[in-house]
């Protein structure tokens, strides 16, 4: 411990040394991949009721997922072979 601290004590599983920022890049590409396509379209949507609204949510929801299941490996989140969008 350095004597900043000192009197202190600090819980963490980190091991002295470690490069966090590496660690959160990894993190950040992760989540980017899993992410993939959003689940509704953007957009701004007005319901006159909660129910269809909910109702709405779901079908989106539902088609967002068909087409990725549907879809070959990375089409539908726009990565071709070459990593960027459309090819």
């Amino acid at each position: 411990m350095t004597d900043d601290f000192d009197g202190m004590k600090t819980v963490s599983r980190r091991k002295a040394g470690e490069d966090v920022l590496r660690d959160a890049a990894i993190l950040q590409r992760t989540l980017n991949r899993l992410r993939g396509a959003a689940l509704v379209p953007r957009g701004l949507y007005r319901f006159s009721s909660h129910e269809e609204a909910d109702a709405w949510m779901t079908r989106q929801i539902a088609a967002t997922h068909a087409a990725v299941s549907a879809a070959p490996a990375g089409a539908a989140r726009g990565r071709g072979r070459n990593g960027g969008g459309s090819e």
